[in-house]
């Protein structure tokens, strides 16, 4: 009768009745129903991560498949279309024709267009986009893929079929946003099919590391066209006189007068009179023997078309006398201080008016030493000295510092020119001339030899190394920092770091020349004491080591150039996507490709890859909810990812995980920490079936003692696949590692076992006590009910086998405790009432048995 089977099931797992029987493997027996959930640790959630191979998700393109016949497709007047086949055919008439559809683009995104082409009577096929402005050609059936980067707000796309009177097909035709859903950020783009990055460098951190700044240009009057004061007086006669100059004449000359110049002004007439006396006016004082002067004048009016008709006396120098503005240029002499206009002699009748007479001394800030003199922007030497011939300037040079000196000279006839400086370089041609040198005078002096006839200008000395400081040994030259060798320790540095002393730089340095002896960038921790020592360009990426905010090249005996040395901050970089990833692991999926250099991570506490790899497989605990990112790390990643995938491991939350514990690829993983897993799916004090792969040999990994009875030896798990036999404390199953080792637990199988030594009707010969018989007396159908009744009252009776008395009454207690009153569905029968009626002892003196016997009424619906 099934009431039999409601009896078993009940008096199988009560654990009043199991309390009387001592747990073994014999007497117990698994229910066959596993209670744990995700025991293997195989259960994933959706993949979160859209357009994961940025292949694109919405398509912008409408009826690209035909499937609405030829409809958002516009042909050119060449073109007819027509659906064959569900694709487009177009048909032609002329050299090309196409159809044509726009799409909506964001300026600076790229686009990823793909269609399927058939040539069919064509020679060729080929797709245009607005964007580039490209033709891409097929000349048999295929397939275009290609990327765009969209120019403006609306991008067109045509699918051109060449020949007239031929026809092309297409299929599939498709344009999508590549990088739709993520936001890229610095040094992250988008390609085929690939999210790029590239570093993220700050700006320049090095002042003039390419050495080629120079200072300012510390010489005065460079190219000569300084002037001292002015020394004539009323030059332009604007008193309406001669004041300031005495005038006079001899023979029939005519003393000079102040005249109209004819636009408001005034000059001085000289005439030479009817039978050519002379004119002439003076003044005193105004050179000085050996020094360069400039001299102006205006020429208003001259009634001979002739020129050189006046003079400055005594000087040998021509005074052009034609109308217009003049400059000459000559070297006072010390017979002759005066400035004495004069025409004397010659055509007579000759009437010259002048004005705006200017005399200034040239060569300021110069000292000229014998055979040179100022000319028109120009320091002149033209002699045959033997000594004391230099062009001078003192008292601004450092000694010791590194200078670049520059000059042109503009004319020379004869022999060279040279800084006076040691060891430095003659120049004999036309042109700009540079010398590097480290100074040991404090002056400069450039000094030609005694035969030489030449001009220079533009006289140029610049302090080099702009923005460095440089301690013994380090000096510069042509666009290099140049290093000798003298200390042990030598250091080139500037202040120019921004603050942060996590920040990490990038660090390029070439060293152009090499003799002896390393250098390297002291400032950075990583990489930076790893010995340069080879002429080569070198890259180093490092956080800074000191506080300070210095930028050092430091060299070691070194003996060599360095040039093109460069500081740039690089900073971490993101490609993210708005999907929020929770404080749980996850698995994440994500491929490398075109790798160059650095190390990315998927999320800030993924494993960080440093290759091309495909398919990488990272189980990623995340610390705190956050947006899914791939990290280029410190800035520092050249390379390409694709084919990203994000699920939640355990989506519905069956595991809580402790210190230590994180999911793996179909394990659970214990790093050694103290911690524990757990589920909540026991009952205190049934015992259970569990089955627990382990990898490792953890020292001590145990069920833990607040979930189950047993000491710890009973409870220690080992290495491999193993069963065990535990009673439940708690209703939380928990395995913990007490600590030492790591290891991996997977395949969890948990099944309350039952009590088997439960009979119907009659036990098995020879059985050993204590065991349970049941046996159903009677089922009467419900008198109130139709024939068949819906209600059975059963009378049952249970037989509790001790081997003494004792033991039999707790039986007996215990097969009450879980009858009596019992009601609900127990394997599948429903019971309604149970009533204990009556019970007796019994004893058979032979077997040594004693028996409770109790009778029970139970009502089951009968279905």
């Amino acid at each position: 009768m099934k009431v039999g089977k409601a009896i078993y099931n009940i008096l199988s797992q009560s654990t009043d009745v199991q309390s009387n029987f001592p747990f073994n493997t014999t007497d117990y027996s698994p229910t066959g129903t596993e209670l744990v959930e995700n025991g293997e640790f195989d259960e994933l959630g959706t993949d979160v991560i859209t357009n994961g191979g940025f292949t694109g998700v919405t398509e912008l393109i409408t009826n690209g498949d035909f499937s609405n016949g030829i409809n958002n497709w516009t042909p050119n007047a060449n073109a007819t279309l027509t659906i064959d086949n569900n694709k487009l055919k177009v048909a032609i008439s002329g050299g090309s024709g196409y159809p044509s559809q726009s799409v909506t683009t964001e300026i600076g995104k790229t686009y990823k267009v793909t269609a399927d082409a058939f040539i069919g009577t064509s020679s060729r096929l080929a797709v245009y986009n607005s964007a580039d402005s490209q033709f891409r050609n097929l000349y048999a059936d295929g397939s275009f893929d290609f990327t765009i980067t969209a120019t403006s707000t609306s991008t067109q796309l045509r699918l051109y079929v060449y020949d007239n009177g031929a026809y092309g097909l297409w299929d599939n035709v498709s344009v999508k946003e590549v990088g739709e859903d993520w936001t890229n950020g610095i040094g992250w783009s988008f390609g085929e099919d690939k999210a790029i990055s590239t570093q993220a460098l700050g700006s320049e951190e090095v002042t003039n590391g390419d050495f080629s700044a120079a200072g300012i240009n510390l010489v005065d009057n460079p190219n000569f066209t300084d002037t001292g004061g002015e020394i004539i007086t009323n030059g332009d006669f604007a008193t309406g006189d001669m004041t300031g100059w005495n005038a006079g004449s001899s023979g029939d000359g005519v003393t000079p007068t102040a005249v109209s110049d004819g636009s408001g002004g005034y000059g001085a007439l000289i005439s030479n009179g009817v039978t050519s006396g002379n004119s002439y006016m003076i003044q005193n004082s105004v050179f000085e023997g050996g020094k360069s002067y400039k001299v102006s004048y205006r020429i208003v009016s001259n009634s001979l078309p002739l020129t050189n008709f006046l003079a400055l006396e005594d000087y040998d120098v021509a005074i052009p006398s034609t109308v217009g503005t003049h400059d000459i240029f000559v070297v006072g002499l010390s017979t002759e201080l005066r400035a004495v206009f004069k025409r004397a002699g010659g055509q007579p009748n000759t009437n010259i008016v002048i004005t705006d007479i200017s005399v200034k001394e040239l060569g300021a800030d110069w000292t000229l030493q014998n055979g040179w003199s100022i000319g028109d922007e120009v320091a002149i030497f033209q002699s045959t000295v033997s000594a004391y011939r230099k062009l001078y300037q003192e008292n601004f040079i450092t000694i010791g510092k590194s200078y670049k000196l520059t000059f042109e000279i503009t004319s020379i006839s004869s022999g060279s020119i040279a800084n006076f400086e040691p060891g430095s370089p003659s120049f004999n041609t036309i042109g700009v001339k540079t010398q590097y040198y480290i100074a040991t005078y404090d002056d400069l002096y450039l000094e030609p030899t005694n035969d030489a006839n030449l001009t220079v200008t533009n006289i140029s000395v610049q302090e080099l190394g702009e923005g460095w400081t440089v301690e013994t040994g380090w000096t510069f030259g042509d666009g290099v920092a140049i290093c000798d060798g003298s200390g042990a320790n030598d250091l080139l540095y500037q202040s120019s770091l921004p603050s942060g002393d996590d920040k990490w730089f990038k660090v390029t340095f070439t060293i152009s020349s090499y003799t002896s002896g390393t250098v390297y960038p002291l400032f950075l921790v990583d990489g930076s004491f790893i010995a340069r020592n080879a002429v080569g360009t070198y890259t180093i990426y490092g956080v800074r080591q000191y506080s300070n905010n210095y930028i050092y090249l430091r060299g070691v005996n070194f003996v060599g150039e360095v040039s093109n040395y460069s500081v740039q901050e690089i900073a971490t970089s993101y490609l993210t996507q708005a999907v929020s990833l929770s404080a749980k692991t996850w698995k994440i999926i994500y491929s490398v490709s075109d790798y160059i250099a650095g190390s990315v991570s998927a999320t800030d506490y993924g494993a960080v890859t440093t290759a091309n790899a495909v398919g990488i497989t990272e189980y990623v605990p995340i610390g705190v909810a956050s947006n899914f990112r791939m990290v280029n790390i410190d800035g520092y990643f050249e390379g390409a990812v694709t084919d990203i995938s994000a699920q939640l491991v355990d989506p519905n939350g069956y595991w809580t995980l402790g210190t230590g514990w994180t999911f793996g690829e179909d394990v659970a993983i214990s790093d050694g920490s103290v911690g524990f897993i757990t589920q909540s799916i026991l009952t205190a004090d049934t015992s259970y079936k569990i089955t627990v792969k382990v990898t490792g040999n953890p020292t001590l990994l145990v069920f833990s003692s607040t979930s189950f009875y047993g000491d710890e030896a009973t409870r220690t798990l080992k290495n491999g696949t193993h069963t065990y036999y535990l009673q439940a404390k708690a209703a939380t199953f928990s395995i913990t590692n007490e600590g030492g080792d790591a290891c991996t637990i997977t395949n969890i199988s948990v099944e309350e076992v039952v009590l088997n030594k439960i009979f119907p009707e009659l036990a098995p010969p020879d059985i050993d006590a204590p065991y349970i018989v049941y046996s159903v007396v009677s089922n009467s159908p419900s008198e109130t009910k139709n024939a068949n009744g819906d209600i059975d009252t059963a009378s049952i009776e249970v037989y509790g086998f001790q081997d003494t008395y004792n033991k039999a009454v707790d039986l007996g207690v215990s097969v009450r405790a879980a009858l009596d009153r019992k009601t609900g569905t127990y394997n599948t029968i429903e019971i309604q009432s149970t009533n204990y009626v009556n019970e007796q002892m019994d004893v058979n003196e032979a077997r040594k048995l004693w028996a409770a016997i109790q009778d029970y009424s139970i009502r089951i619906k009968n279905l």
